[in-house]
């Protein structure tokens, strides 16, 4: 029962990236417009965070969402073909197994770090980036009172690490003898902390900016989610000089996240078949089985691309 827990998780988290993925790479192209599409008229004099960015190009322009799960809607010609486009690059990325997982993971996670690095050179050139980094360091104590916080916190560094995900189990399987499986315990759930924080040093440099230049309270700009993703930072890059080349890499960043983030999962998909039917792994090669559960994966979805 547990191992068909940790497979049903497994599958609609690969859905929810894989679908992150989708909308990533609709943005990327996107971000080759002279003009970028998800800024608003105006935006470069804007005081005021709803003439700042344009969160209908998101909602409306992109996903076409419906006015709730009353009216499903229709699929949406593009994202369908960047939804294509993300699992073929995730079926190439995990076909071969290990072998082909253990290559791509030298591009998908440290190109990440690198283009995290540049945004984050670029936030500390920018005036008022101290402010940002002001308002991120300095604690609003109240907070700690309201357990609404700590439920979030503890939800995003249990889903963050993936502590109890099949995935993290099949890696573990194929460590070598001598690899210190106590370092692994403690280093993974450091870098993945240490990974966040140096992620919101580059957020709050921006925001910092912004405020400064625009007038408006950080706390006004600080977004989460989908929206920070795809409505609020993608609009602060594009008040930068230069701004089609910072949008670019950005999303360059977030493809690879979610290709890093969905190849462990089609991985556990492949090795968990194998182990409850052996007559897979001696009839089939694993580049067909990885095939067969990512069109499987595909099939469902297409129900989010709307």
């Amino acid at each position: 029962m547990v191992s068909l827990a940790q497979l049903t998780v497994c599958f609609f988290t690969c859905i929810y990236y894989i679908t992150l993925m989708a909308w990533s790479f609709s943005f990327f192209f996107d971000a080759f417009n002279s003009q970028l599409p998800w800024m608003k008229a105006g935006a470069d004099k804007a005081t005021e965070v709803d003439n700042l960015w344009n969160k209908e190009y998101f909602y409306i322009d992109t996903l076409d969402a419906s006015t709730g799960i009353h009216e499903p809607g229709s699929m949406v010609g593009k994202l369908v073909g960047c939804l294509v486009l993300s699992y073929v690059v995730t079926y190439f990325s995990v076909w071969k197994g290990l072998k082909s997982t253990g290559k791509m993971v030298y591009v998908s996670c440290l190109l990440p770090y690198l283009i995290l690095t540049i945004l984050l050179i670029k936030g500390f050139t920018l005036e008022g980036s101290s402010k940002g980094l002001t308002y991120l360091f300095i604690p609003n104590w109240s907070k700690l009172a309201d357990i609404s916080v700590w439920v979030a916190a503890c939800k995003q560094i249990l889903f963050s690490s993936g502590v109890g995900y099949g995935p993290l189990m099949y890696y573990g399987s194929a460590r070598g003898k001598s690899d210190k499986l106590l370092t692994v315990s403690y280093m993974i759930p450091i870098l993945n902390s240490a990974t966040s924080f140096y992620a919101a040093l580059t957020i709050f440099t921006f925001l910092g900016h912004v405020s400064t230049m625009r007038g408006i309270e950080i706390s006004d700009l600080s977004r989460s989610g989908p929206d920070l993703l795809f409505v609020a930072f993608p609009a602060l890059l594009g008040l930068l000089a230069g701004k089609n080349f910072w949008a670019v890499i950005f999303f360059i960043m977030c493809v690879c996240l979610g290709v890093d983030s969905v190849f462990g999962f089609v991985d556990f998909y492949v090795k968990y078949l194998e182990d409850c039917f052996p007559i897979i792994r001696q009839k089939l090669r694993k580049e067909f089985v990885c095939m067969i559960m990512i069109f499987f994966s595909f099939l469902w979805s297409l129900m989010f691309v709307n």
